[in-house]
């Protein structure tokens, strides 16, 4: 697929898709975009990629105005009947109708550049985004409020993997796959990435433990291994391939035959720091430094075989054994203690973040957030910090606190937090930001990342009356146990 369409022929086809009501026209103009502009021009026109950004309309119009001198109109201007409200990628393509003389790849490499940040890093980098291509085609990217009317249902009808939805979370997964048109794909193929099953929070624990297996959750980075006769590639949760940052991979002696191994890249040192800081390097650029080891929690594929449909005391047990099979002290099987070894399975946790507990007799569920897996975290440590910016939400949380952006008393940003508020919090907080922006608030945590970034904030209060933002320092000290 030549992937060279041109930003402004992409555009003009995302004009004739808001100009048809017919499902047949969407369809035909949606596989003319996947001919010319490939997986990329896909993305962009849906947006379930980046959903998960961040990024919301209140921060898209907290951008636009500066940018645009102006205030961003809600109306048509000189409408002479009533009309529906102008969408924020609507409006701004009144102020900025002239198309980026760029590629659709180009713009899509940047979009991923942006979801990927945080904070005011990320704020940043959208409004130079913003200013220097199709500006109502970027924000509708993370917006998706262009009445284009096309869904990933239609993109899979369109393009002929409808049977591939079942196991893929989105079509954009399908296509990266490159699966191919008219595929039946039900199943994983070793080599092909995909997005992996999810474990629910500790909410979610079940009154009984009985029919449960507990593994240690181990403070390293979630990678899927394929093994195509001996050859690794390794893929993040999200699909990024990071084979390049890995060398060790090179190196071990795997078996041949086709395996999909779910596994943790865990630093030999022991630190958070030292396997996130590898994450996503070139190969020039890897330091060798600190080796890595893998430690592998379940089997997708086991020579060739999908296990994933097996029960997950099966799984592990397989885990076991190709462990043994690969006799390389880098790469070892999790232990698994079932609920009558309750307390050694606890004892074991007690040198990492805590435990997963998971249903012996439970299958694999790909890409999604299953109670047959469930996180019971032992490591959060509470540190006061200070609200430096507010981000509406999106959906369900339209008009109410999404993210607040977070800093340490001495101003050092330490990212954003939008997980511990209840909806009655998050209306107080929005409606009244004036009140607690610079305010103290207490969040755990688990670490500072390598970014230096706090490491999964959860909201716990609001500090206003007894107490104080801790300085970088004083947070460094209290998460220095948990990197």
């Amino acid at each position: 697929r030549s992937m060279c369409m041109e930003l402004n022929e992409f555009e003009a086809y995302v004009d004739e898709l808001m100009r048809t009501s017919s499902r047949n026209e969407k369809e035909a103009i949606v596989t003319n975009v996947y001919d010319e502009g490939g997986v990329k021009a896909i993305s962009l026109l849906i947006g379930s990629e980046f959903s998960d950004s961040g990024i919301g309309d209140t921060t898209v119009r907290n951008i636009a105005v500066p940018l645009f001198g102006q205030d961003i109109p809600d109306t048509y201007p000189h409408a002479q009947v009533r009309t529906p409200p102008l969408c924020t990628s609507t409006a701004l393509r009144m102020l900025a109708p002239e198309s980026a003389e760029v590629s659709v790849a180009q713009l899509y490499d940047e979009v991923q550049h942006v979801a990927q940040l945080s904070g005011t890093a990320q704020h940043d980098e959208l409004a130079r985004v913003m200013g220097e291509y199709t500006t109502h085609l970027v924000t509708n990217v993370f917006l998706q409020d262009l009445a284009t009317g096309v869904s990933d249902k239609t993109v899979a009808r369109a393009l002929g993997v409808t049977d591939s939805l079942p196991f893929y979370e989105s079509v954009v997964d399908v296509l990266h796959a490159d699966v191919g048109r008219q595929s039946a794909l039900t199943s994983p193929m070793a080599g092909a990435p995909f997005r992996p099953m999810l474990a629910k929070s500790e909410s979610h624990m079940p009154a009984s433990l009985d029919g449960y297996l507990a593994q240690p959750k181990i403070d390293g980075y979630r990678l899927v291994i394929h093994l195509v006769d001996g050859e690794a590639s390794a893929f993040t949760r999200r699909m990024t391939d990071v084979t390049e940052s890995l060398p060790e991979l090179d190196e071990i002696a795997w078996p041949d035959g086709r395996y999909v191994l779910d596994a943790e890249v865990v630093a030999q040192d022991g630190s958070y720091n030292s396997t996130s800081s590898r994450i996503g390097r070139s190969a020039t650029n890897v330091d060798r430094s600190v080796g890595m080891e893998f430690a592998v929690f379940d089997m997708i594929i086991h020579d060739g075989i999908l296990s994933a449909n097996q029960t997950q005391l099966a799984r592990t047990t397989l885990c076991d054994m190709f462990a043994q099979q690969v006799d390389d002290d880098r790469v070892y099987a999790l232990p698994v203690f079932t609920a009558d070894e309750e307390v050694a399975a606890r004892v074991a946790a007690s040198a990492h973040e805590g435990l997963i507990w998971k249903q012996a007799g439970a299958s694999y569920t790909f890409g999604k957030r299953s109670s047959a897996w469930v996180k019971e975290k032992h490591t959060a440590e509470s540190v006061d910090v200070v609200a430096v910016g507010f981000e509406e939400g999106s959906g369900r949380l339209s008009g109410s606190l999404g993210k607040v952006f977070i800093e340490s008393s001495d101003g050092v940003p330490l990212g954003a937090t939008g997980s511990g508020f209840t909806d009655a919090e998050r209306r107080e907080v929005w409606d009244n930001r004036d009140t607690y922006l610079g305010a103290p608030l207490e969040v755990s945590a688990e670490a500072l990342d390598a970014q230096g970034s706090l490491r999964f904030p959860i909201f716990q209060r609001w500090r206003m009356d007894d107490g104080s933002a801790d300085t970088l320092a004083r947070i460094e000290d209290i998460m220095g146990s948990t990197t």
